[in-house]
């Protein structure tokens, strides 16, 4: 149709997350960790079994899969700005910008965290932990909501300003297709 759109759906959560041939569930497999008993009671889902991962294939950064979570910190900031991190290679990072200079702007000026944020970081995330035995306490960890649908249309004008034009052709011939302009 050329124009942007988002699509997410789910089904009860117990048949997407579990795998119980018993009760008919063929779900993912995912591997529910039980709240830390607190009075008074917190409310859903931080009262409720958290679906943290799938062992060996998708693992959420929180214990078991990290020994503390000062650890899921220190690995999120890796991934961003470590050697080989999202922000790591400038040629990958380049490659949906017009220009590689509008991708340099940007890692250079983009926020780089402070060793005071990174500590204030870990010991909010530790207190979520020490005090729910979950993380995050009051999402799931993997956390899949309800369905809907979306579109819009783009700023053609701002994808044609920063990114490759390949990346875009049906989005960009929209206004011609649909409305004859």
């Amino acid at each position: 149709m050329g124009i942007g759109g988002l699509f997410h759906g789910s089904v009860f959560l117990p048949y997407f997350y579990l795998t119980d041939p018993s009760k008919g569930w063929y779900g993912l497999g995912f591997r529910m960790l039980e709240p830390k008993k607190v009075k008074p009671t917190p409310p859903v889902p931080a009262s409720q079994p958290n679906p943290v991962g799938i062992d060996g294939v998708l693992e959420g950064l929180c214990p078991p899969y990290v020994k503390t979570m000062d650890e899921a910190v220190d690995r999120v900031v890796e991934s961003k700005y470590g050697p080989s991190g999202n922000y790591g290679d400038q040629k990958v990072f380049s490659l949906p910008y017009r220009k590689p200079q509008n991708a340099e702007d940007y890692v250079r000026e983009g926020t780089k965290y402070t060793p005071q944020a990174i500590a204030y970081t870990k010991d909010i995330c530790n207190y979520i932990y020490d005090t729910y035995g979950r993380f995050p306490a009051h999402v799931d960890t993997f956390y899949t909501p309800g369905m809907w649908l979306q579109f819009s249309h783009l700023e053609i004008e701002y994808y044609d300003k920063f990114f490759d034009a390949r990346l875009y052709p049906r989005q960009a011939k929209h206004d011609a297709m649909w409305h004859g302009r």
